[in-house]
């Protein structure tokens, strides 16, 4: 696993000297460009590592390196919208009509129908970003798989915007961590024209490890921000103390186990490696923050 480590690592810093300058010409407007090669560099070029490992899970590594990197950038592209998606409907302050509206017109720009109104440069770097992955990639999704994802998530980010119940919520980190990691993961399947269910259900399992880290880790912005998840619903509801938080905590970490147990057990040995060396990455990542 060391030497995976060592490997993905190196492959993270390499493609974040590359990545921002991919960027640039997503947009007319310079500021966006700007905008766009300047947001969180290194957690995009991660992820792009991330879809690669996927690609190696699958292939075992048997793959043009062309065509590798293509899907290491087209992955950090997919997650790089959804998170500044995220942010944008998290720390914004429009109405929950407009975030709706917002969260259609990124959708609608992914599959080149392209509704969408203009608020400002964020929001125009989120539309710009769509519609070059719809030019570039998403164009080739003759079957609709990226529909049935982004519908799915876009529906649960919907969901979680009102929900109360703790269990719902649980089930809505499952399902937007499954969703984030599976676009990445997919990206194989399209540059490939193959299918590969044991690695499609290992990356959703370590989406879900993700989202519940994330729900744990990002517990104090969440809370500023008036976020809904599991943690900070049941801390608005039970008051934020020791015995609360510690409950959440341990919530929130048996889940992240749990699914990244579930994925690890159907992979072969080299899978094993990757996965382990996958969850270091990432468990180093959350430490740091």
């Amino acid at each position: 696993m060391i030497g995976e480590l060592i490997k993905y690592t190196i492959e993270t810093l390499e493609n974040a000297r590359n990545f921002a300058s991919s960027l640039e010409g997503t947009s007319v407007n310079p500021d966006v460009d700007r905008y766009l090669t300047g947001y969180r560099t290194y957690p995009s070029s991660a992820m792009g590592t991330m879809g690669m490992m996927f690609c190696d899970i699958a292939t075992n590594g048997v793959i043009e390196q062309t065509a590798r990197k293509n899907i290491g950038k087209t992955s950090s592209r997919i997650i790089l919208l959804t998170d500044i998606t995220d942010d944008i409907i998290d720390k914004g302050q429009a109405s929950l009509e407009e975030k709706f509206r917002f969260l259609d017109g990124v959708n609608s720009n992914l599959f080149g129908t392209g509704i969408y109104s203009i608020h400002n440069v964020k929001e125009e770097a989120a539309y710009s970003l769509a519609r070059r992955l719809f030019t570039d990639f998403m164009s080739r999704d003759t079957h609709g798989v990226y529909n049935g994802i982004f519908d799915s998530l876009v529906g649960v980010i919907k969901l979680q915007f009102t929900a109360e119940d703790p269990d719902v919520l649980i089930e809505i980190a499952r399902k937007i961590g499954a969703c984030c990691a599976d676009a990445a993961a997919v990206v194989t399947e399209l540059e490939t024209d193959s299918t590969y269910p044991v690695m499609r259900n290992a990356a959703r399992k370590m989406g879900e490890y993700c989202e519940f880290l994330d729900n744990w880790y990002e517990l104090k912005n969440d809370l500023q921000e008036g976020v809904n998840t599991f943690p900070t619903v049941v801390i608005r509801k039970e008051g934020n103390r020791p015995s609360v938080r510690n409950h959440v905590k341990t919530v929130c970490l048996s889940e992240a186990e749990r699914a990244f147990e579930s994925g690890y057990h159907g992979l072969d040995r080299n899978g094993k490696e990757i996965y382990r060396a996958m969850k270091l990455m990432i468990d180093c990542k959350y430490r740091i923050m």
